[in-house]
């Protein structure tokens, strides 16, 4: 995880990284 920009949670959610920060 290297502090992914905001928006880019969608991508993150596939990996269930930031499933819950929305």
């Amino acid at each position: 995880m290297s502090s992914p920009p905001i928006g880019d949670f969608q991508t993150i959610e596939s990996e269930g990284t930031l499933s819950t920060t929305e």
